[in-house]
């Protein structure tokens, strides 16, 4: 979220978040977006951000609300108006671009399927550094035997896991009125057991190469993979194997 509402910034463009444009009173969803799309198009330069863009939107299955699927219509509908091309960018946010309904990802809607996968290598430690030194901790100051100890212990941390580590050293810091060693450091990442969601990580990894639109924004590890060695282990997964 924080690199789209960056590159919005960046292009000088406006922020919209969609919130709450359902009602439980009969036909007003269809008013609400109505006015929703004049604003838009009004505004014009401007960058609709949907998070967790998977569960926004209903969809066109058997079991879905008459609203809900005139909603999905009419968005989609808006979308792939080339009136509003350059004017209105719509950003759809997920971590399972596979839930999301095909119609709306293809082309002339949301057909530029862009991946942001966990940093790697050198840009991994420029991270590690970066949330670190928010809390006056600089791994620079490590040896080299240390250093490769601690980035041992957290190879395992999404970024998620990296703010919790974070809040824990800030916290032993305060209560200890003193910044910390580098051992006790190290003993407090030995000590946080992260959640163990490896396995819905690499999933989610593979579910976003799969759909990536360019080869080149690939990590090194997926790129040479074949889309359908992608699927194949995609589909183990889903079937436990």
């Amino acid at each position: 979220t924080f690199i789209f509402e960056a590159f919005a910034r960046e292009i000088d463009f406006n922020i919209i978040k969609f919130k709450k444009i359902r009602s439980q009173w009969y036909g007003q969803t269809d008013i609400i977006f109505e006015k929703i799309k004049s604003v838009l198009t009004s505004i014009g330069k401007v960058v609709v951000l949907i998070d967790e863009a998977d569960t926004a939107f209903g969809g066109r299955s058997d079991t879905t609300h008459e609203t809900e699927k005139r909603l999905f219509g009419n968005i989609i509908q808006m979308m792939g108006n080339p009136q509003n091309r350059g004017k209105i960018i719509w950003i759809l946010i997920t971590s399972r671009p596979d839930m999301l309904e095909p119609d709306i990802k293809r082309s002339g809607r949301a057909g530029l399927h862009l991946p942001v996968f966990d940093p790697q290598g050198e840009d991994r430690l420029t991270f590690i550094k970066g949330i670190l030194k928010e809390i006056n901790i600089n791994i620079n100051n490590f040896e080299k035997a240390h250093l490769q100890e601690f980035l041992d212990y957290t190879a395992v941390y999404s970024l998620a896991d990296f703010n919790e580590l974070k809040i824990l050293l800030k916290t032993k810091s305060e209560v200890n009125k003193r910044n910390l060693k580098c051992d006790e450091i190290i003993e407090i990442a030995k000590d946080f057991n992260p959640s163990n969601i490896s396995k819905e990580r690499r999933y989610q990894t593979l579910v976003a190469a799969s759909e990536c639109t360019f080869k080149s924004l690939l990590p090194p590890d997926l790129r040479d993979m074949e889309r359908v060695f992608i699927e194949k282990e995609l589909l183990r997964q889903e079937l436990g194997y």
